[in-house]
């Protein structure tokens, strides 16, 4: 396989290869949130609580998204970043409204409280700012 060729399944496999290794993260937290909270000895727990899991999840996530598309752009890794960044705050601010109108319309009651959403931008912005000083110490004119 040639240069060009290789740069080609690079640039198209940007989007796919985040989105499957931002919903691959959610194994490796459950399982050692999992063993930690339920046979740690430091901290034990009968019941499972959900709230720390979903949390980091949401907070790894979207971090996992934007560094998987920052590593594999093999050229413009700040305009790809950028765009990815984009997309992702478009793609969510879409999926909020849509899920958020289709309770509605179903007349389920949903209590939101919203600390998935911070956490989820916390995360957005923090792989952001990640390979952004990234992107300044190595790859800056």
């Amino acid at each position: 396989m040639n240069t060009k060729t290789k740069e080609i399944i690079r640039w198209l496999s940007i989007l796919p290869l985040s989105f499957i290794t931002s919903i691959l993260i959610y194994f490796p937290i459950h399982i050692i949130l999992y063993l930690t909270l339920m046979y740690g000895d430091f901290i034990h727990c009968e019941v499972y609580p959900k709230l720390p899991e979903i949390l980091i999840s949401s907070f790894l996530s979207p971090f996992t998204f934007i560094y998987t598309a920052y590593r594999i752009a093999p050229k413009h890794k700040l305009t790809t970043l950028i765009v990815v960044f984009s997309i992702f705050v478009v793609w969510t601010i879409c999926i909020f409204f849509f899920v958020k109108e289709y309770l509605r319309l179903k007349e389920i009651n949903f209590n939101y409280n919203g600390f998935q959403t911070i956490s989820l931008y916390l995360g957005l912005i923090s792989g952001f700012v990640f390979c952004y000083r990234d992107y300044k110490n190595n790859y800056y004119l």
